[in-house]
């Protein structure tokens, strides 16, 4: 399950990535930061790439082999784009990753992205929203920060809720809406 936030393109795009990536892979907790690198990786090396025939007209691969020295700024390309990632392992335990230009990060609690992250991020926090919090009040805590965070600048007023359950062989959603959980 993601989230995606950014230009739609270079959102999509990373997501597209992770979801390759993720179809022949399953992390595990202890190789989860590592494995959800490779994903950014790729995605950082294509961005180089595109980067570096825009400015010399060749390839990253002819660039390198005639000595050119790949600029500072384009090796920590700002991807524009972030994505939150959630689901389980496969020993059943719940993960939650954060990707965007400063890298992977895995959140204890919970994540936020884009122009109004910060937002709910904040409120979550007022909240002490985490683990052992009850569904009712998780998906009112959840709902409150997103209805917060549409005070930012490109974030609508669109919410599609979704709780997501472990299962043996694939993952089980339920939908949220405004007359309670859809099973």
């Amino acid at each position: 399950c993601g989230l995606l936030a950014g230009p739609w393109d270079k959102a999509r795009e990373l997501a597209d990535e992770y979801t390759e990536y993720l179809a022949s892979h399953r992390p595990t907790r202890r190789s989860l930061r590592k494995d959800m690198r490779i994903p950014l990786q790729r995605f950082r090396r294509a961005l180089m790439t595109e980067e570096i025939s825009k400015l010399y007209g060749v390839s990253l691969e002819d660039f390198a082999a005639q000595g050119g020295r790949i600029p500072r700024s384009a090796q920590m390309f700002k991807i524009d784009a972030e994505m939150i990632l959630c689901g389980f392992l496969a020993d059943g335990s719940p993960a939650l990753v954060r990707v965007d230009s400063e890298g992977v990060r895995v959140e204890d609690n919970f994540a936020a992205i884009g122009s109004g992250g910060a937002i709910a991020m904040v409120m979550l926090d007022l909240r002490d929203f985490g683990a052992t919090c009850e569904l009712a009040k998780a998906l009112y805590y959840v709902y409150e920060a997103k209805r917060c965070s549409e005070r930012a600048e490109a974030v609508n007023n669109v919410t599609i809720m979704a709780v997501q359950y472990p299962d043996t062989e694939s993952f089980r959603l339920s939908m949220v809406n405004p007359h309670g959980l859809e099973e």
